[in-house]
């Protein structure tokens, strides 16, 4: 068994936290890191070895995981296109630093929004992610629960609109504007940021030219956003992003949202991955590292599914051999039925061996030797029935413990 430290905070509840097996935090690691489960060889390095920081550094090194770290800022900006794509490949291979990438995104990459329904859709995608609140439930109306207003959400989509300001819809309801009124790009919390709109940037507009300003609106944002001295809240959403990557979504409870005043502390874990995140100067690799061997990513907690994407590529990890088609194909969360049809195409074409050694089925599926009754169980079904290989396999694909995070 490897030697784990426990959190401080175990300490100060004087209750330790249990902890997960070797085997679990190699399959957690590869997961977090990798999208995918480890193959066999993998495994077994890593129980050799019992070098936790090792493994880390294998696996940040290695080309899976500049695939997911992609595909999380994928998530997070809403990034489609393929100059977009190319865009943010770049970023994670040079590993600039966190406040630059999202400075550079909102400042010059992004296109500015044409339209007001452009820049409207862009925060309802991207609000959240920011900052820590669904401006998708603000577009229509103030938020029921936070203290941010519709009216808000009309003033942060203007930074993303090229001519800074957008207008109220023509059904609004509150006495803070009226319906059609010009609102201009103004920051919701934070230090105050607004863009000026004189007369004659409106009769532009409606005349068809664009406004020429010194300074994009959008630019201005992203100086604003990435002031995380300023914009704490702006830090903590964006960390909590991580933190439900690396650590799990068990560890967050609620933040401070934008428009709360007094923000309140945030949660213990959140606190400690900001401290992180600061120390490594907003270094992204260097965060990874430090979440990823850190005590609490070593506690046990109730398995969590995993998504479409890692599932794929966990059963190509298994099999060793490419899923074809992996957008058309059923996730973890379908029927058992989609789920099964869909192994029959997979499982097909592969060759298995005739007599199964059940260790290394074990070790390719679900990171770890069978128990014994495990082992027994099978080894009865294969010589009552002639069960073949590639049935054990199908069950397992198909489990509980295959398509979840330990």
């Amino acid at each position: 068994m490897l030697g784990i430290a426990l959190p401080s905070s175990a300490y100060s509840q004087k209750v330790a936290p249990e902890v997960v097996t070797p085997f679990e935090l190699s399959r957690r690691l590869h997961f977090r890191l990798l999208g995918r489960i480890p193959e066999r060889a993998e495994v077994e390095q890593f129980i050799a070895d019992a070098d936790w920081n090792g493994l880390v550094d294998r696996l940040l090194a290695h080309q899976d995981n500049l695939r997911v770290r992609e595909e999380f800022w994928i998530d997070l900006l809403t990034l489609e296109g393929p100059e977009d794509l190319k865009w943010i490949e770049e970023q994670v291979k040079a590993n600039t630093p966190i406040d630059e990438r999202l400075h550079s995104w909102f400042a010059r990459q992004r296109p500015a929004s044409k339209t007001d329904e452009e820049a409207f859709l862009y925060l309802e995608e991207t609000g959240n992610n920011l900052f820590g609140v669904g401006y998708d439930c603000t577009r229509c109306h103030d938020h029921p629960f936070e203290n941010v207003r519709q009216k808000q959400f009309l003033e942060l989509a203007g930074f993303f609109q090229k001519n800074g300001f957008v207008h109220a819809p023509n059904l609004y309801y509150y006495d803070d504007a009226t319906p059609g009124e010009v609102i201009p790009a103004r920051t919701p919390f934070g230090p105050e940021l607004r863009i000026r709109v004189s007369k004659r940037d409106i009769e532009a507009v409606r005349a068809g030219k664009e406004v020429k300003r010194k300074i994009p609106p959008a630019e201005e944002f992203a100086g604003w956003l990435t002031n995380f001295r300023e914009n704490p809240q702006i830090l903590h959403a964006i960390t909590v992003k991580y933190v439900d990557w690396l650590w799990g979504p068990h560890h967050l409870s609620d933040i401070r949202l934008p428009g709360a005043d007094p923000m309140l502390p945030p949660p213990p874990e959140i606190a400690e991955a900001v401290r992180i995140l600061k120390g490594s100067s907003y270094n992204e690799e260097t965060l990874l590292r430090e979440l990823s061997t850190h005590s609490i990513a070593t506690e046990k907690y109730p398995p969590l599914q995993i998504s479409k994407r890692q599932w794929l590529r966990s059963i190509e990890a298994a099999l060793s051999k490419p899923v074809e088609d992996l957008e058309s194909s059923p996730g973890p969360d379908k029927s058992f039925i989609e789920q099964s049809r869909f192994m029959d195409q997979i499982l097909v074409d592969h060759s298995f061996a005739d007599h199964a050694d059940i260790d290394d089925v074990f070790l390719r599926t679900l990171s770890r030797f069978p128990s014994e009754e495990e082992s027994a169980k099978i080894l009865e079904a294969l010589q009552d029935s002639e069960l073949p290989v590639s049935e054990i396999y199908r069950n397992i694909f198909l489990s509980h413990e295959f398509k979840s995070i330990p």
